[in-house]
């Protein structure tokens, strides 16, 4: 029986030390201090899309070193009877690869 209590005991412990520390977790602010927005949601991704646009926003994250890139489109999309159209070119001249080999 005192077997049995001493477990109650040390799992209420333990369930008020981890309630305890749930609270603590999720405050970053100081106690009682609640932060309140002065200005909407559209205003800060207006603001965000501007300084982008002005090339002032600090690129951070893992990809913040990388190059630029640039894709260039100069063709319009085909349609799917184009598409089709330069595959049987491609297999009436053999240039078009087989299922799974490479050029």
């Amino acid at each position: 029986m005192q077997t049995k209590q001493l477990f109650a005991a040390a799992l209420l412990a333990v369930a008020g030390a981890t309630s305890a520390m749930a609270g603590a977790v999720g405050d970053y602010a100081s106690p009682g201090v609640k932060a309140v927005s002065t200005r909407s949601r559209d205003a800060v991704i207006a603001e965000v899309q501007n300084l982008r646009a002005q090339g002032q926003l600090a690129v951070t994250g893992e990809l913040s070193g990388a190059p630029e890139t640039v894709v260039v489109n100069d063709k319009a999309p085909l349609s799917r009877e184009a598409v089709r159209a330069e595959v049987r070119t491609a297999r009436a001249a053999g240039t078009l690869p087989r299922n799974g080999e490479l050029m």
